[in-house]
């Protein structure tokens, strides 16, 4: 009897505080990416062909670097730091394709060889990027939203394209607005037409509250679709500079506090759900017919992307990292704890929630966890993780 009980304590024990369970991620490998202070942008991770994990990091004498480590061992594979003039880069979103990583912010964009950490090419714009690298229809073509207007005021955006190959960029489209425009969501119209998705923002002089518009835009022939009114929630909350989802042939975009859904080929509002905040920092993934977004709220959803009906809601942190889907969970890092979050995608249950190993008062980075075969990886503001998830 006096066994039984001892046991008992020993499972309880062990068990998460958030649910109960006794399955907690194994830590496999971790490396220190910043040898002084913290490092002090967290750039998206990125899991190079399930080989390598390239993370930003910092150097002894403060200057940052990018650092490639092995994605099985933790081993270091190489250093990067050839920036201009050794300037920081804080590079939100970089493109890869085949081993080129491209990257860079303001008027600076890097192109490195993920196999050995060398530079391909680097090139000084006269325009200003966001430092958010997007896909287009085309393998090795990548999209960024940058400011054209010098010191002109009001300020005036553009986006441009370009290839991996060379660091020559084109003007795609200049947008007509003064306030700004989301970044562009690349599709084939039904008819064969290569087009984007953007919502842009007027303000008027003298208008409180700016108008928005859906706008489709054929960019091979370089005329406009359509421009229609975008149903933006009117009760305040923010819309994320980031492109909307083409899937299963219809849009979907964060509005303020509300996501909707479109069709792209006529600009039809097809439905909306309307939420108690806004999705500005995680904003949201669609997975096997279901969207997954983590609210202001301090909630978590799951919607039908068919009809925009919610499936279930979970107590979760409010403002977060974009969420990670691998294995039917979703993963994430909140922003006000600084914790890593696994939740199960059918049902919503929390199966766990942990701090980095030696916690500090920053916990995680808000960067998008990544992973493959059960491994998932994720930094804090000193130290790359691999967690083994099953």
């Amino acid at each position: 009897m006096i066994l039984l009980i001892i046991l008992a304590i020993c499972l309880l024990s062990c068990r998460d505080p958030l649910t109960g369970s006794t399955s907690i991620p194994e830590l496999v490998w971790s490396r220190n990416i910043a040898e002084a202070d913290v490092i002090e942008y967290p750039m998206q991770i990125v899991l190079y062909e399930n080989r390598t994990l390239v993370v930003e990091g910092r150097r002894i004498d403060m200057k940052q670097q990018l650092i490639g480590i092995d994605a099985a061992s933790g081993g270091l594979r190489w250093v990067w730091d050839d920036y201009y003039d050794g300037t920081p880069n804080a590079t939100i979103v970089p493109f890869v394709q085949s081993n080129k990583f491209i990257f860079g912010r303001g008027q600076k964009r890097y192109c490195v060889d993920l196999n050995n950490g060398t530079t391909i090419w680097k090139v000084l714009d006269s325009h200003i990027n966001n430092g958010r690298f997007m896909k287009t229809i085309h393998p090795t073509q990548y999209c960024y939203h940058a400011d054209i207007s010098g010191d002109s005021v009001p300020m005036k955006f553009a986006f441009f394209v370009a290839t991996t190959d060379q660091p020559e960029s084109e003007l795609l489209y200049q947008v007509d607005a003064r306030v700004g425009a989301t970044e562009p969501t690349f599709f084939v119209s039904k008819d064969g037409k290569e087009q984007i998705l953007f919502v842009e923002t007027i303000e008027k002089q003298g208008q409180l509250i700016p108008d928005t518009y859906l706008v489709c835009y054929d960019y091979r022939d370089k005329r406009i679709i359509y421009r229609t009114p975008f149903h933006i929630s009117q009760r305040g909350g923010l819309m994320n500079v980031r492109p909307g989802i083409i899937y299963n042939g219809m849009f979907y975009k964060d509005a303020g506090r509300r996501i909707v859904c479109y069709d792209p080929n006529t600009g039809k509002l097809i439905w909306y759900q309307d939420f108690p905040g806004d999705f500005f920092f995680s904003g949201f993934i669609i997975v096997d017919g279901t969207i997954y977004a983590n609210c202001e709220d301090t909630y978590l959803y799951a919607l039908d992307a068919e009809t925009g009906l919610i499936k279930w809601r979970e107590k979760s942190s409010g403002t977060s990292s974009p969420l990670f889907y691998m294995d039917g969970v979703l993963y994430y890092v909140g922003g006000g704890d600084g914790m890593l979050h696994a939740v199960d995608a059918a049902t919503g249950k929390h199966l766990w929630k942990i701090d980095p190993p030696e916690r500090n008062d920053y916990g995680f980075t808000p960067s998008r966890p990544t992973g493959f075969d059960g491994r998932l990886y994720v930094t804090s503001w000193t130290t790359a993780y691999c967690y083994r998830v099953r």
